[in-house]
């Protein structure tokens, strides 16, 4: 309330108001306008008026996940008098060196020029199952190939105090292309007859964290219901086998084709045995994930 009332003095004054920025007891302050066109290509002040949004939804989902050695800043989005405002603890050290020399890992400049670091890909890695975000590489200006495990707009910074640090988490989950026209992609008849794709004041629309989990969720299901009824069918077909050997004619088998038919048969019931295990084992694998996804 201080800020947008004017009794805090910004740390840049000469800059015109909706530039400036704000330090007030060691909290990083700054307001939802697209500064320096930061978003000129995403839609302007609307992207940066949902960017802190997507941003906190991001640093609550890496909080949640809670890896060790992997730190996010401290985030507070408040709306106030038509204002959004972003509050934000301080990495230790920042202030004192240019934001270009401290990014160690992703990008400054949306994909321009990119970064990647062997410590932050580390940390990263141990959130992929839980985001669904998988290790990947990116083309940066000049076609050269850089690994992240995060969006491209993602930045990694180590602070003073020795901690890894990542911000700008604005685009951790994917981009929604019902309401995103690509050039060269072409949406399903279906998304077509009902309008899609929309339109929309910005370009950083992106599917809930719930929306990711739940497909997931029904992806792996549909998985397990094939792999039982392949299961089943293999059953099925062995104790066909069992049966036709138990059918045969007894009397004119030779001692040694008895063996063998004594033999197939335990060979058989053992693979019933080890089939029925295996199903078990992945009904208790999709129970498992099931109650993850509550937890």
């Amino acid at each position: 309330m201080a800020v947008i009332d004017g009794n805090v003095m910004a740390i840049n004054p000469s800059e015109e108001t909706k530039m400036q920025m704000f330090i007030w007891n060691n909290i990083f302050f700054s307001l939802g306008f697209d500064v320096r066109d930061h978003y000129k290509d995403f839609g302007g002040d609307s992207a940066a008026y949902v960017s802190p949004t997507n941003d906190l939804n991001g640093v609550r989902t890496y909080n949640a996940v809670d890896v060790e050695g992997l730190y996010t800043l401290g985030t507070v989005v408040v709306d106030y008098r038509g204002y959004r405002v972003t509050a934000q603890s301080i990495i230790p050290g920042i202030l004192e060196r240019e934001q270009e020399q401290s990014v160690i890992y992703g990008s400054i400049d949306f994909g321009k020029t990119v970064v990647s670091h062997p410590k932050y890909l580390e940390l990263l890695e141990k959130t992929s199952r839980s985001l669904k975000i998988q290790k990947h590489k990116v083309l940066n200006d000049k076609d050269e190939e850089v690994e992240l495990c995060s969006s491209v707009e993602c930045k990694g910074i180590i602070g003073n105090d020795g901690r890894h640090y990542i911000l700008d988490l604005l685009r951790t989950f994917p981009p929604d292309l019902n309401f995103l026209p690509v050039e060269n992609e072409e949406l399903p008849e279906e998304c077509k007859k009902m309008g899609f794709p929309k339109e929309h004041r910005h370009r950083l629309c992106c599917l809930r964290q719930e929306l990711v989990d739940a497909f997931v969720e029904h992806r792996y299901l549909l998985f397990m219901k094939l792999a039982a009824m392949q299961l089943m069918q293999q059953k099925n077909s062995i104790r066909e086998n069992l049966n036709a050997l138990g059918n045969g004619d007894s009397a004119s088998s030779s001692d040694a084709n008895t063996k063998t038919e004594d033999t197939e048969h335990i060979d058989g019931e053992a693979r019933i045995k080890e089939l029925e295990e295996s199903m078990e084992s992945h009904n208790e694998a999709g129970k498992q994930l099931f109650s993850n996804s509550l937890d």
